[in-house]
């Protein structure tokens, strides 16, 4: 019998996607897959090196997970690695300085008015004190592009430029 390779379109309408597996025989050997369903675009049936890889990579170390679940997970990963990449943006000094400021003067004001911290508000002085502590470091904010790109509409205010 002949080697066959074939192609399977797979739509997931959960991840408004469709997914194209190339099979060789019965293993998968390509993967990729566009977002939007309604009309599948066959130019996205060539598969994808970097998706292909993460998916035999990730199928090495999960067999015993279903196809489905492999091939999710890898395009997860894939948008993560290189569609959804994280932008981080170290605060100035002068910034955390006003956020320990700030949290100095809660944590002042939330024992003032608990004389007697209940067990709870013990763990909320406990990590007010940590915050503060925290604040002598570098505080990194990560920020994915599609996050910085709303920051403005979500916050009512623009993002802040660093140099």
């Amino acid at each position: 019998m002949k080697n066959k390779t074939r192609l399977k379109v797979i739509e997931q309408t959960d991840f408004d996607r469709y997914v194209f597996l190339t099979y060789h025989d019965e293993e998968v050997v390509g993967l990729n897959f566009h977002q939007g369903i309604g009309k599948v675009l066959y130019d996205y049936a060539t598969p994808c090196p970097a998706i292909t890889d993460i998916f035999e990579r990730y199928s090495e170390k999960n067999h015993e997970l279903s196809l489905v679940e492999r091939v999710n997970k890898s395009i997860e990963l894939y948008e993560q690695s290189y569609i959804f990449q994280k932008e981080s943006v170290l605060l100035p000094k002068g910034q955390t300085k006003i956020i320990k400021d700030a949290l100095n003067y809660y944590l002042e004001q939330f024992i003032k008015f608990n004389e007697i911290p209940s067990n709870k508000e013990e763990h909320r002085i406990y990590d007010l004190r940590q915050l503060i502590s925290l604040m002598n470091y570098d505080v990194k904010i990560e920020l994915t592009s599609e996050e910085k790109e709303n920051f403005t509409f979500r916050n009512g205010i623009d993002f802040p430029l660093y140099n």
